[in-house]
């Protein structure tokens, strides 16, 4: 059965848990919609990377074996410690390593959604005609398919990509500029 309150309100401040706030000030800038300029995660990437690893590791070593689907695993301290740790030791080992410009950056950023788009019909096929018409192993199954995807998205891409109405009606995009 749920309780009426008053909206706007605060259900804490009405009696429903307890409040959840600090009286201090905030331990960064505080200037929204700006983000701070100074990255601390960019700065210390390889001691995320070291732990996250170690974690990693701890983690394997004390779990080997178990169904890693079931809610005690996932939601186990030392799963989720493993989880943070790897997520920010990649976000700054990606701002530190490639946040930079380059051709080849610029075409994926053009052409992601392109490739977004015509990837799944690279898997979709390569992987049916292998399933049905190999004996191959799953593993190299994968490979062949990694390979596929990898090697003939961007291909096909770039021959839809210049046909006019293909262009306008699967990728969304209006004449090419000259």
């Amino acid at each position: 059965r749920y309780e009426k309150i008053d909206v706007p309100a605060c259900w804490q401040m009405r009696g429903y848990d307890r409040p959840f706030y600090v009286n201090i000030r905030y331990q960064f800038p505080y200037n929204p919609p700006e983000i701070p300029e100074e990255e601390k995660v960019g700065k210390v990437w390889l001691p995320l990377v070291i732990c996250a690893a170690a974690s990693g590791i701890a983690l394997i070593v004390t779990t080997f074996g178990q169904d890693n689907t079931s809610p005690e695993y996932l939601g186990s301290p030392l799963n989720c410690l493993y989880g943070w740790l790897a997520c920010l030791a990649m976000m700054g080992w990606f701002k530190t390593k490639f946040d930079t410009t380059s051709k080849f950056a610029g075409y994926m950023t053009r052409s992601s959604y392109g490739l977004y788009i015509v990837h799944y019909l690279v898997i979709a096929s390569f992987g049916y005609m292998m399933k049905m018409y190999t004996q191959l192993p799953p593993v190299a199954m994968y490979l062949i398919l990694g390979v596929a995807v990898f090697a003939l998205s961007p291909l096909l891409y770039e021959v839809l990509h210049r046909i006019p109405f293909i262009r306008w009606c699967i990728f969304g995009e209006k004449r090419a500029k000259s």
